[in-house]
């Protein structure tokens, strides 16, 4: 599957990690040792991005992209106006596809993702683990219990300004408009993170980056790649759309009183139907692209269509919001600093009216 819809599944409680594993209890001793480990990994091969350019052992096309990088950082502080540290200003290599593993599960009736909660980042609907087979090992543990579980690689890497967070190689792979998207994304965190609002704080993430990239590739003159882009988005919009209907029909579904046998088999039935729809979208909307059969291929299952759903719901409302504030970056920032302060359902009923009305005449205030 594309990773472009969950570019921020990364492992958030690692900052949280470095504060409490001498209090932690001996169950999650290993897990927050192994979060512990990975994060120091990361941050001694880091490298200034500015150094590796003056070395003649980088190679020329790696010096192209990390020139790119920091061009895409500079546009990010002072265009974006988002956080002008030292975050994405190094870079590390780990010579692997992903920096981090992600364990995401839900019950088998259900589509609402399970949390684990941490001091500081709050609650969050995954774990993440820094070795492959340490998050499989914990996926077949949620398994056994009878959850539907799903295992998805991860890009990009964030401390939420903990630290200063540097470019991976892991980033780079898919060109630098995905490159782009995703440092704008994490420096969206580091500008406003809300606890225990997941939904709300990658949609918030995901808003900023889409902006970025469209400004940042129209200030370059990038017609080919921002009609690229433009596409992508249009498929991704589509990718949601069906799976939030199928996630409506799976919860309509879960309500029924019958044997859970007869669940399990309308359960596979509705698998088979979502890909028959998405067979049809690829053929016939979006000229054979193919990449989401990964993510089809793999067997959808609750867990899986909880990761979807959740982290997209809200765009749709933000990108009201920013327009609702005449496409002001700046006043959209200051807009969404007062719901920090709001409960959660006071949150949604804001966003709910975002196309409306103006920031300027509102509050999620009762």
């Amino acid at each position: 599957m594309s990773q472009l819809p969950i570019l921020c599944r990364c492992c958030r409680d690692i900052a949280t990690s470095l504060l409490v594993l001498l209090c932690t209890s001996c169950g999650e001793l290993n897990y927050y040792s192994q979060a512990l480990r990975g994060h120091v990994e990361i941050m001694k091969g880091s490298r200034p991005i500015e150094q590796l350019l003056t070395l003649d052992t980088t190679p020329k096309e790696s010096k192209k992209q990390l020139k790119a990088v920091l061009e895409i950082r500079k546009f990010a502080s002072e265009i974006l106006h988002l956080p002008d540290n030292n975050s994405y200003k190094s870079f590390t290599e780990l010579k692997r596809d992903y920096v981090v593993w992600n364990v995401f599960a839900a019950a088998e009736f259900s589509t609402d993702l399970l949390t684990w909660c941490f001091p500081i980042t709050g609650c969050l609907p995954y774990r993440g683990y820094f070795g492959r087979n340490d998050a499989l090992d914990y996926a077949r543990q949620l398994e056994s219990e009878g959850h539907d579980v799903h295992v998805g690689g991860v890009s990009a890497y964030s401390t939420l300004g903990w630290f200063a967070d540097p470019v991976l190689d892991t980033m780079l792979g898919h060109g630098m408009t995905w490159a782009a998207r995703i440092i704008f994304h994490e420096l969206a965190h580091q500008k406003l993170y809300i606890q225990n609002d997941t939904e709300l704080n990658e949609a918030f993430a995901d808003t900023v980056a889409m902006i970025g990239v469209r400004m940042w590739l129209q200030s370059n003159s990038q017609d080919a790649e921002y009609e690229s882009f433009r596409e992508q988005l249009v498929r991704e919009a589509d990718f949601h759309a069906l799976v939030t209907e199928f996630r409506e029909r799976y919860k309509v579904l879960y309500a029924q009183d019958m044997p859970d046998d007869e669940k399990r088999r309308r359960k596979e039935e509705l698998h088979r139907d979502m890909y028959r729809k998405y067979h049809l979208l690829k053929e016939f909307k979006w000229g054979k692209n193919t990449e989401y059969d990964t993510w089809f291929g793999d067997n959808p299952n609750n867990a899986r269509i909880g990761t979807i759903t959740t982290y997209r719901d809200l765009a749709p409302q933000l990108e009201d919001l920013y327009l609702a504030n005449g496409g002001d970056i700046q006043k959209f920032y200051e807009t969404m600093q007062t719901l920090s302060v709001c409960t959660r359902d006071e949150r949604r009923k804001f966003l709910a009216d975002a196309h409306t009305e103006t920031s300027s005449n509102r509050s999620c205030r009762p």
